[in-house]
């Protein structure tokens, strides 16, 4: 799965983070793969594990305003519970060149 988004460099986000040189928060970064996820599978996820996330390169949204999220996705039954469903999200967040600026191999659950 791959989406092409467009960051606001005028989100009150980048205000703080940092005043004069916006950059994308790590949180926000986990924040969109688990909703672009969210989208995909069209029902609400909670970040279970985060197995590995590393930050390549800055999001500048001045910049860098778009961004590549690539998701490699694999679907288990819950282990901890046996209900619901365990995603596995491994990817990378890329500019349009092609350089990566974040990898990531998180779990989410649908409970």
């Amino acid at each position: 799965m791959k989406w092409t988004i467009r960051l606001n460099p005028g989100h009150f986000i980048y205000k703080a983070h940092f005043p004069g040189h916006p950059v994308t928060p790590g949180i926000c970064i986990t924040q969109i793969i688990g909703e672009l996820l969210e989208r995909h599978e069209k029902c609400h996820l909670q970040l279970q594990r985060v197995v590995n996330l590393k930050f390549t390169g800055i999001i500048d949204p001045v910049e860098t305003p778009k961004v590549i999220v690539a998701i490699d996705k694999k679907e288990t039954t819950d282990a901890t519970n046996g209900k619901g469903k365990l995603f596995s999200a491994k990817g990378t967040i890329t500019n349009p060149e092609g350089t990566a600026l974040t990898k990531f191999s998180l779990e989410f659950t649908n409970e």
